[in-house]
């Protein structure tokens, strides 16, 4: 930085101090203002006299602007004279920002985007409708190998885009490979401008909720988001997370009503949950499906630490095919994908929650959520079967967390009526004392099949 607040300093001081005032400045309206989950914000302060004495430590943090200096967004920094930055951006004439949220001033369609875990999948959109100028996708990044998002044009004028946020709107990823956010890795970008393909790669430490942005850099994002796409453009948007080859030594084979388990894998008893003896031995899953289980029951008790105790009733036999033995028949369970879990309760859990019908007034409709809304946010669950009265009452746990209008017509029957071929959560007869998660093949279970 050349001048204002770090004026005086030698140029290798005022280069180290313009590092630390990335995380100082930006537009607010007190001193050190924290930001939920972003930068420190500055009043402007006074600069510092010339020659000023280096004993005073750092001058107070600035707005860039006021003295003639950008803010670069996909940087997190301000631009030294010269500075290359992708985005400098500004919203609602806001050269900074608390959160980054141009359907404020622009028209945005809100469509979910499943990102799969050890996957890739693609889907295929346009800007025909010439009603939206934006398309902000609700996702999750799994965490574990890096994602990598990618928008390429296949028709009509379209220099991509591509913005990342958070739930909250920190930009997480705006067209420079920086890391925003510490707990966020950005690698292999490609902005997109004058380019018909835009990329970001990115590894979270932890499962991450995020807004996936996509538009055009010189039609929209440059005027300001005021502008719109020419309705011949046409793009493909695709997500993938590359994992290790070869996977688990587990594997499913055939169907869940006609298959077998190789290699599988003992489902142990963990915090607030317990794998209890049915009569059948059904203890046993592939690999994913016991890390799957064990992680969701892990994050609904960290979220809800006074929860109570779920029994985990049935997997698969060892080897899996059918389990003949035990208190009911079962029609799967037969390839190490199905389990069947008591529901959580507000009362009456002592030990832990027993097999009984659920009354909705002992319905722990929050914790429940919170095990279905892990394996739904990575596209993990094929199907949880769910009594219908009970899918209502999480539909509207699910609204109150700010599932969006696509994510709740993919995963819910409800408000469907029962025998509506809908939904992940879908009813099943005798699905009110349990519920039955069923998950997808793994993707190197070459002989899985749905």
């Amino acid at each position: 930085m050349t001048g204002g607040p770090l004026r005086g300093y030698p140029a290798a001081m005022r280069r180290a101090l313009s590092l630390l005032l990335v995380l100082a400045v930006a537009c607010g309206d007190s001193p050190m203002e924290p930001l939920d989950g972003g930068p420190m914000v500055g009043d402007g302060g006074l600069p510092m006299p010339d020659g000023g004495d280096p004993d005073m430590g750092p001058p107070p943090p600035m707005a860039c602007e006021e003295d003639g200096c950008g803010w670069c967004a996909s940087k997190g920094a301000c631009l030294d004279i010269g500075d290359e930055c992708t985005f400098e951006g500004s919203v609602d004439g806001e050269t900074c920002w608390r959160t980054f949220d141009p359907c404020a001033v622009s028209t945005c369609w809100d469509p979910s985007l499943m990102v799969p875990a050890c996957g890739m999948r693609s889907t295929d959109e346009d800007f025909s409708s010439g009603s939206y100028a934006i398309h902000r996708y609700a996702a999750f990044i799994p965490d574990g190998p890096p994602v990598t998002i990618t928008v390429e044009g296949t028709a009509g004028p379209f220099e991509p885009a591509l913005f990342v946020t958070d739930r909250e709107g920190t930009l997480l990823y705006g067209g420079d490979e920086v890391d925003l956010r510490g707990d966020v890795l950005v690698s292999d970008v490609r902005s997109g401008r004058g380019d018909t393909v835009a990329s970001v790669t990115l590894t979270v430490t932890a499962g991450l909720p995020v807004h996936v942005y996509v538009t055009d850099w010189a039609s929209v994002v440059d005027p300001g988001f005021v502008g719109m796409l020419d309705t011949s453009v046409e793009y493909r948007l695709t997500t993938e997370q590359v994992c290790a080859s070869g996977g688990s030594d587990s594997e499913s084979v055939g169907t869940p009503q006609n298959g077998s388990l190789e290699n599988g894998v003992r489902m142990e008893s963990g915090p607030g949950y317990d794998v209890v003896d049915t009569g059948r031995d059904a203890y046993y899953g592939t690999q994913e499906t016991v890390d799957l289980l064990a992680a969701a029951f892990a994050t609904a008790r960290a979220r809800h630490p006074m929860s109570a105790t779920v029994q985990v009733r049935d997997l698969s036999i060892l080897g899996g095919g059918d389990p003949v033995s035990g208190p009911w028949p079962h029609g799967s369970h037969e390839s190490g994908r199905d389990a069947d879990v008591t529901y959580h309760l507000t009362s009456g859990c002592d030990p832990n929650c027993p097999i009984a019908d659920v009354p909705l007034a002992t319905f722990d409709a929050e914790t429940t959520w919170t095990l279905f809304e892990y394996w739904l946010l990575r596209d993990a669950a094929r199907f949880i079967f769910v009594d219908h009265d009970l899918q209502a009452v999480l539909y509207d746990v699910a609204v109150a967390r700010g599932a969006t209008d696509d994510e709740l017509d993919r995963w819910f029957q409800y408000p469907r009526p029962i025998g509506t071929g809908a939904g992940v959560i879908r009813h099943e007869p005798n699905h009110r004392n349990h519920h039955h998660v069923r998950f997808h093949c793994p993707p190197d279970d070459t002989r899985c099949l749905p």
